[in-house]
């Protein structure tokens, strides 16, 4: 695994909140979910940062979708609750903007600048002293670097590995660091390090793996990695949105936005077939 699930951080969690982040507990939430038809649903983000920005914003609107399917969505409530200052930060407020309003459009309350201090059986405790009562609870565990990796004096004070943005190198020469496990600055950014996602492992990897070939064999290109990155969002109701930047990109990250439709969930639906076909 690129980072350990530390579930035990937030008092509670493990005994009450469900999550996708190994194939039981998201067989279990799965199980949890057909077996409910009305209340309060509470989905969130206990601790920053986590792999995969939108997930939980998926989770929500797929949700909402299959509730709406299933005829009970008018029984049931969904709230979103977040450290973060707006949705998806890392592209930034005008973007984070358009999934609130997805997210209002969708009857799903949002609620900011929440930092889990505890879990309890029918509420959440909030740092804030706020609380949050709920019947059905998703949230997203913190989330550590392995321990080996800390152990072995790896990480600094992020908790994360840092790397040489440009070849992902650690302050161990020849070694390297990519993925989640990585702690990469973003200095003009709209968050102050990079977002823990796939698109960008998978652009590290290749970057990284050409530059041992190329000291390996003796010839060749270097190559440098350059921040680019892209994602879909999956909002439910056969639709998705797609986003794609350069997150490192001069004086500030270049990212654009695509309007959920049909379309782009066909193109999500091919690329994960795709991945699968190719890498599996």
């Amino acid at each position: 695994m690129a980072h350990d699930i530390t579930r035990m951080a937030v008092p509670g969690f493990s005994e009450y909140a469900h999550h996708i982040y190994d194939l039981d507990s998201a067989i279990s939430f799965r199980d949890a979910v057909a077996d409910f038809d009305h209340g309060s649903v509470a989905i969130g983000i206990s601790r920053l940062p986590f792999k995969c920005p939108a997930a939980p914003y998926e989770v929500a609107f797929l949700l909402d979708d299959y509730f709406s399917r299933k005829g009970s969505r008018g029984n049931i409530q969904i709230n979103f609750y977040t450290p973060e200052p707006n949705p998806v930060p890392s592209v930034g407020p005008e973007i984070g903007d358009k999934v609130l309003k997805l997210l209002g459009s969708r009857g799903i309350n949002y609620i900011p600048r929440m930092k889990l201090k505890e879990v309890r059986k029918e509420n959440l405790v909030f740092e804030s002293g706020d609380t949050m009562d709920y019947d059905l609870l998703f949230s997203v565990p913190p989330h550590a670097a392995p321990e080996p990796v800390v152990k072995a004096g790896m990480t600094d004070s992020t908790g994360w590995v840092p790397v040489n943005v440009k070849n992902l190198e650690t302050k161990f020469p020849g070694v390297f660091a990519i993925g989640d496990v990585a702690s990469i600055p973003t200095p003009k950014g709209y968050v102050p390090y990079l977002p823990k996602a796939g698109v960008f492992a998978h652009g590290q990897a290749k970057v990284v793996a050409n530059n041992i070939a190329k000291t390996i064999v003796g010839n060749g290109k270097t190559k440098e990695w350059g921040g680019d990155g892209a994602c879909f969002l999956e909002t439910g109701h056969g639709k998705s949105a797609f986003m794609e930047g350069k997150f490192l990109e001069e004086p500030k990250p270049l990212i654009d936005f695509r309007e959920p439709s049909s379309m782009w969930h066909v193109q999500k639906v091919a690329f994960e077939k795709y991945w699968m076909r190719h890498w599996f």
